[in-house]
């Protein structure tokens, strides 16, 4: 009888380890395939439960990472089509650049505004389209923004002074490639473009504590505190936003997605004195 007892404690002891090392093989064959987890079987807290239990933290923990990592790889795909959606062929826009430019010259024998623009819009295009890099050096960032406000100065006529600011041994830091552009397509068009007198733009870089600050300044017309807060919880919006301030939304969201919610672009406004953006980015080693 004695026998009996221990053979039967001995069988249901075996067989309850087989049940519970068999749920473990089961949620890790499943968490192998990618399929969902079967039920978490009905025990007592024991090294089963405990390996159970981490066993399914893991994978959900694993499962979110992974959803961010695909959302995160579909909003920068997203942006990237955005931005190529008036993209045509760069041969074509380059030859036709070229006619321009020597149909220029012949109207006057000798290099013009015309010509000068011209070069200007090359010299994007050709920085646009030629590469595929996400990454440019500071200082190709930095002349191709030369070459976008060269063309404004004509088409403005010199109504606004430009002013860089900022020192050499920072132009081979590496950034995300057309962070700076917009930000200056946007003082032009919301700042200087409606100033009667004569008005500027500073840009001013600095490196500070592993970070890279990029400051656009200008002296336009500004915004008052209802207008900036409004601007401000655009910028922060998941809802699709208005054409106005668009290359602000844009750019914001870009770096935020490239690098991280630390980083992106702070503003400050006073109506009737002008507008600070600041673009923050890390330094890539």
């Amino acid at each position: 009888v004695t026998l009996i007892i221990a053979l039967s404690i001995s069988y249901s002891f075996a067989y309850k380890n087989y049940t519970d090392i068999k749920s473990i093989i089961d949620m890790i064959s499943s968490a192998e395939k990618g399929e969902v987890l079967p039920k978490n079987p009905k025990m007592k807290y024991n090294i089963y439960k405990y390996i159970i239990h981490n066993i399914l933290k893991t994978f959900i923990e694993n499962s979110y990472l992974q959803v961010q990592l695909s959302e995160k790889h579909y909003r920068l795909k997203t942006l990237e089509l955005v931005a190529l959606q008036s993209q045509l062929n760069p041969h074509f826009l380059f030859n036709t650049m070229e006619t321009l430019y020597w149909k220029a010259i012949a109207f006057t024998n000798s290099p013009n505004e015309v010509t000068q623009i011209v070069e200007n819009l090359s010299d994007i295009l050709r920085y646009v389209l030629d590469s595929d890099e996400e990454t440019v050096l500071l200082s190709e960032e930095v002349q191709i923004t030369k070459s976008y406000l060269n063309i404004h100065l004509i088409r403005y006529q010199n109504s606004f002074d430009v002013i860089w600011d900022y020192p050499l041994a920072l132009q081979d830091i590496k950034i995300a490639k057309l962070i700076l552009q917009p930000i200056v397509e946007n003082s032009i068009l919301h700042g200087i473009r409606n100033k009667k007198e004569k008005s500027s733009i500073k840009i001013r870089i600095r490196q500070i504590k592993g970070s890279l600050y990029i400051t656009v300044i200008d002296s336009g017309v500004g915004m008052d505190r209802q207008t900036l807060i409004k601007l401000r919880q655009k910028l922060v919006s998941t809802s699709k936003t208005s054409s106005k301030h668009i290359g602000l939304y844009n750019t914001n969201k870009r770096i935020k997605l490239l690098y991280g919610e630390k980083y992106g672009l702070r503003i400050l406004s006073r109506k009737g004195l002008g507008t600070s953006v600041r673009i923050i980015l890390p330094i890539e080693e």
